[in-house]
């Protein structure tokens, strides 16, 4: 019976002391896993914004896992890495991606160019209150406007080749463009008393490119004739209505790029704006040469329009003389093949017959009046101000 006690009481003993040591390792298993999470993961929400707990939180993370400040500061041109880390939330929504849920890998954004400020807001799981984490993104030395930078005023690009279109970048390499070309609007349009203008509707080159600054644009080698001569590129961000245009610059076809000499270009020298000539007089119409062994067409287009509808629709031109070899004409003011002209505003327009010389019209409108009329041309200065 003692020895069976002794047994009893050994076993009673040995099974004490395997569970306090199971105990043991069960606290130093749960002490372990808390050391874990501390290290790895709490920090992640602890650190940012002052957060003290893990719970409900959301936290904007760099490429190494850290979370980002409030405000950080890089140089134009550069991107970051991103993503987030969420905790006991659902549904969260990246500002600078469409990829939702409860956690975003970092990954590069950029190039930036502007300020920027980038967000993530997340719903809780329970009571559906939404949390938020936020970047400020603080660009040096960035662009203070929206401009396009190329092609530059007074360049020369030919039909067939392929140039570089580029313009201001966006904030960030998000949105898209569209990209137009079309001449220049006289000045007068945007004059106290506006003149009205035979429009002319702008080339569509891309509607969907991305804003990243530049655009590769080969001219097509039948672009319409309407697109020779000075032009303007107008680059427009789609859904903000933001426009920038360049400077006048030139379309020519290819091997036509316009000489040195200015007296090789074809120009209209006289009447080019604010004469005054009278009907039946006699007056010489003259202008550069333009390219050799040409022939021309002298016309005057009317701006006897009133309304917008008869600008849009018509294109009065009333031809003088065609086969002409010389550069100048004598011109009994008022008389062309079709009627005779007593009074009027008028542009002359002298074209290249043969070949592909294109025309030039005179700067500014000229009027014919009667002998001894001495009323003012009007206001208008610019080849296409129709008044």
């Amino acid at each position: 019976m003692a020895k069976k006690s002794i047994t009893d009481r050994f076993r009673k003993w040995a099974t004490h002391e395997a569970n306090i040591w199971l105990t043991v390792a069960g606290l130093l298993f749960i002490v372990l896993m808390a050391w874990l999470f501390n290290t790895k993961i709490g920090p992640l929400a602890s650190d940012a914004a002052g957060l003290s707990s893990s719970k409900n939180q959301v936290v904007l993370v760099d490429g190494s896992g850290r979370p980002y400040p409030d405000v950080i500061s890089i140089q134009s041109g550069e991107s970051i890495v991103i993503g987030y880390r969420a905790f006991g939330l659902i549904s969260c929504t990246p500002s600078w991606s469409s990829q939702k849920g409860t956690g975003l890998t970092p990954k590069t954004y950029g190039p930036i160019y502007q300020s920027t400020s980038l967000s993530v807001t997340c719903t809780e799981n329970r009571s559906k209150k939404q949390t938020t984490d936020s970047l400020q993104v603080n660009v040096a030395n960035q662009s203070s406007g929206f401009s396009v930078t190329n092609p530059r005023a007074g360049d020369t690009w030919e039909m067939g080749k392929t140039y570089s279109i580029s313009w201001t970048p966006a904030g960030t390499a998000q949105g898209s463009v569209s990209i137009t070309v079309a001449p220049k609007p006289p000045a007068c349009v945007s004059a106290p008393n506006p003149c009205m203008v035979k429009q002319i509707a702008p080339y569509l080159i891309t509607q969907n490119a991305s804003d990243n600054g530049e655009y590769s644009w080969r001219i097509p080698s039948n672009l319409n004739s309407h697109y020779w001569g000075k032009q303007q590129i107008t680059v427009t961000r789609n859904g903000t209505g933001k426009i920038a245009s360049s400077g006048e610059f030139s379309i020519v076809v290819a091997g036509s790029k316009p000489p040195e000499s200015p007296s090789k270009v074809l120009q209209v020298l006289s009447p080019n704006g604010g004469e005054n000539w009278v009907a039946g007089s006699k007056h010489v119409i003259s202008w550069n040469p333009g390219p050799s062994g040409s022939t021309f067409k002298i016309q005057l287009r009317s701006s006897s329009c009133t309304d917008q509808y008869c600008l849009q629709v018509m294109d009065r031109l009333y031809t003088i003389a065609t086969g002409v070899k010389a550069t100048s004409y004598s011109w009994t003011v008022g008389q062309t093949q079709s009627v005779n002209l007593n009074s009027g505003r008028y542009y002359v327009v002298v074209t290249v017959e043969n070949g592909d010389g294109g025309s030039d019209t005179s700067d500014a409108a000229f009027t014919i009046g009667a002998s001894g009329d001495t009323s003012p041309p009007g206001s208008c200065d610019d080849t296409r101000c129709l008044n």
